[in-house]
């Protein structure tokens, strides 16, 4: 690794509980690790159903939406734009559930559930193949085990 000041290759300094940290000793710098920051939401309407997609042929199952963070934005309104693109929906009520690592894509994904008052959906036809309100029941079923998305519909279903 190399500074992003001056460009020399980055020591280690150890960090008290830290451990070893990449650092510019011309810069004083320390580089501390970084992961991406995305945003997931679980939709809910009035009929207590949730919002599940299939996108661009990723899986045979669906998935909740899911989207990165842009710089300058609030997580919340993160979430919000994600929703807005890729289904078409406003969302009346939004809540922090929880987060998680998700190792794949090096993500720190941060949970929402969202709720609104409309079942209208206009697709982004480039992100979203298909997407599907369905009972909260049936969403765990199609929804892949022990993913993230499972974890977070377990999370809302009692809420719902």
């Amino acid at each position: 690794m190399f500074c992003k000041k001056c460009g020399i290759e980055l020591d280690n300094k150890v960090i008290n509980n830290e451990g070893n940290i990449p650092y510019c000793v011309n810069c004083e710098v320390l580089y501390f690790p970084k992961s991406n920051l995305a945003t997931i939401v679980a939709i809910t309407n009035k009929e207590k159903q949730v919002l599940l997609l299939k996108q661009n042929h990723i899986s045979e199952y669906f998935v909740l939406i899911a989207g990165y963070y842009k710089p300058g934005e609030s997580l919340e309104e993160c979430a919000t734009r994600e929703v807005k693109e890729e289904v078409g929906l406003d969302i009346n009520e939004m809540s922090y559930l929880s987060s998680h690592y998700y190792e794949k894509k090096d993500a720190l994904m941060v949970a929402f559930h969202g709720k609104s008052n409309t079942n209208c959906l206009v697709l982004d036809k480039t992100e979203v193949d298909a997407a599907k309100w369905f009972s909260f029941k049936e969403a765990l079923t199609k929804i892949r085990s022990g993913s993230i998305g499972e974890k977070i519909l377990l999370e809302i279903g009692e809420t719902i």
